[in-house]
């Protein structure tokens, strides 16, 4: 169930964007959100791999991915810009992944849970 939770909003993404499934890297480095969308899905396969990636690791690993990418995709000439804009880029698409995982974690825990939590019977609040 998780796993679907991650993959539905990116293939809502690629509807939303009306394009055709393609495998052309370049078309990652269109926008900071399809770039976004590349690394949620990688540092999703590292977190698979690599159980320890957890928490603030999560957004390392993420900075990281997001900032290399950024800079392949340049040295390929598909992402142009100076140094600079290259790693704002990067940061910026690993930002909105980090965004984008934290609020697909918050609504699996929900419809995990069975919905948000419900106030004590008792009529007291705890404390």
């Amino acid at each position: 169930m998780g796993r679907f939770i991650f993959v539905l909003p990116l293939l809502l993404f690629g509807v939303a964007m009306a394009q055709e499934p393609t495998t052309d890297p370049s078309s990652w480095f269109g926008s900071t959100a399809a770039l976004a969308a590349v690394i949620a899905s990688v540092v999703q396969v590292l977190k698979n791999l690599v159980p320890q990636i957890k928490g603030v690791v999560t957004l390392l690993v993420s900075g990281i991915v997001g900032i290399a990418l950024a800079l392949v995709g340049n040295g390929l000439g598909l992402l142009p810009g100076s140094l600079g804009e290259v790693l704002i880029f990067g940061v910026t698409a690993a930002a909105v992944a980090s965004g984008l995982k934290g609020t697909l974690n918050s609504f699996a825990a929900k419809v995990g849970n069975g919905g948000p939590p419900t106030p004590p019977s008792s009529g007291t609040l705890p404390g």
